[in-house]
């Protein structure tokens, strides 16, 4: 595997939508040593009975790879939400580089994208402030006032019961950390209809470099990794 650019992803790596197995352990060895929690239709990986793929990590770390794969770092909480209250849609923030400072081009829009929205960053400062256990961490204080909003949200809808959101709220009341722990999902794009990638206007960009929501993300359409044993050898 190239770690340059999309040599590294050929169409013979996807098929109906999916990462083929073998590539994602080839990709998962190229990223480093990290746990891969299933989700793509990938024979060996399974939504409703994920298994887990432990690979020897390699020297070059970095994914580098635009184009046909998206990136989104979020919380295990969001993951869990969307899971047990929103019928498995989940949502997401995307971008086309994992690390958009080293691995965009030089020169492009993509260089230009804000360190408050670059998959590495963001995966890496919520790693540490969940590890120190901040409890005055405003990463996740943002995120307890938004899962907090929503839920109020969906319970004005009528989509939550009352005692769902009262769990919610306790939930994310909790001291207990281990919710806040990072993942990172892996995306293949030619699952998704181009219509679903929603570019995200300017005026709601950290930076001028391109951003992307996705509002539907079936859970059977991406991978999520736990990178927490490669960031803490970086």
């Amino acid at each position: 595997m190239s770690p340059k650019g999309d040599e590294g992803m050929s169409n013979d790596n996807i098929q109906n939508g999916c990462v083929s197995s073998e590539y994602l352990a080839e990709l998962w060895g190229w990223i480093g040593g990290h746990t891969v929690v299933g989700g793509t239709k990938a024979k060996q990986y399974s939504p409703q009975q994920p298994e887990q793929c432990y690979v020897q990590a390699k020297s070059n770390w970095k994914i580098g790879m635009a184009g046909p794969i998206l990136y989104s770092a979020n919380p295990w909480f969001a993951t869990e939400l969307a899971s047990k209250y929103r019928g498995g849609r989940h949502f997401a923030w995307v971008c086309e580089f994992f690390d958009s400072e080293r691995d965009a081009p030089a020169g492009s829009a993509g260089s230009l994208i804000a360190p408050s929205s670059n998959p590495r960053k963001i995966y890496e400062d919520l790693l540490y402030e969940y590890r120190a256990q901040e409890e005055h961490s405003r990463i996740i204080r943002d995120h307890k006032r938004t899962f907090t909003r929503l839920g109020k949200q969906w319970l004005a809808s009528g989509e939550l019961t009352k005692s769902q959101y009262d769990e919610i709220v306790a939930s994310v009341r909790a001291p207990s950390w281990r919710i806040w722990k990072p993942v990172l999902y892996v995306i293949p794009k030619s699952g998704i209809a181009s219509h679903r990638i929603i570019e995200v206007q300017r005026r709601d960009r950290a930076g001028y470099g391109p951003e992307y929501q996705i509002a539907d993300l079936g859970r059977h359409e991406f991978d999520i990794i736990d990178m927490s044993g490669l960031v803490r050898a970086l």
